[in-house]
């Protein structure tokens, strides 16, 4: 009765104890399942994180580029050469020299413009029947290539003569201006540094009067079309 006693204690201390280690063996399982569910919801939420941080720089890459080429054609703009035409002076015809114009290319920008090319043409014409087709140059065609340089600030004259000669009553109406006029026009072209490639049209007349000193000053007008200096 004893032994039995005893196999039966044993038997319950057994059953006992394989309960408290199937217990302790589920909570570990339940655990490990817990953690793992855990590192698998932290890893999802790192590669959202990490998705959202790539695009976050995919868009500050952009803005930096769309700012970068902003900045690139601001700084042509800016600084970039402009080379205008100032008015200048105009000879008239006498018994020497026939009837004349001399305007002034100044680069007004900040940096050098290069291939500094030009064509001009000048005429006595009738203020009242001039058509933008009287003033047009074909500047493939007749463009005089100089080849030059034009630093910022620096200039350099240009000149235009009217081929024909014209008697002394003629040229008297044309110094006076009212009806006709000496008139230049013309093209500059020209590269900028930044790659750029410019044009600028021009023209120019002007009208001769007599000053107090009893000499001949020279006014001078930019016409109301065909100047369009880039």
């Amino acid at each position: 009765m004893w032994i039995t006693l005893a196999l039966a204690f044993i038997t319950g201390a057994l059953a006992f104890y394989t309960a408290r280690l199937w217990k302790a063996t589920k909570t570990m399982v339940d655990s490990a399942d817990a953690t793992s569910q855990r590192q698998s919801n932290e890893m999802q939420a790192s590669i959202a994180e990490a998705a959202h941080s790539t695009s976050a720089l995919e868009k500050i890459a952009k803005v930096t580029l769309d700012n970068a080429n902003l900045m690139k054609g601001v700084m042509h703009q800016q600084m970039r050469a402009y080379i205008a035409i100032k008015i200048g002076t105009a000879i008239h015809q006498d018994k020497k020299l026939k009837f004349a114009a001399n305007q002034v290319l100044v680069n007004s920008g900040y940096t050098p413009a290069r291939n500094v090319s030009y064509s001009t043409k000048a005429a006595i014409l009738t203020i009242e029947n001039i058509s933008p087709q009287d003033l047009v140059i074909s500047v493939n065609g007749e463009i005089l290539t100089n080849n030059t340089g034009l630093a910022p600030r620096q200039q350099f004259s240009i000149q235009g003569v009217v081929e024909n000669r014209f008697l002394d009553a003629e040229v008297a109406e044309i110094m006076n201006g009212d009806k006709k006029r000496p008139f230049i026009w013309g093209a500059v072209t020209y590269d900028d540094v930044f790659g750029g490639h410019c044009v600028s049209n021009f023209c120019l007349h002007y009208r001769f009067y007599l000053g107090l000193d009893d000499k001949y000053h020279v006014a001078g007008y930019f016409h109301s079309s065909h100047n369009d200096g880039t």
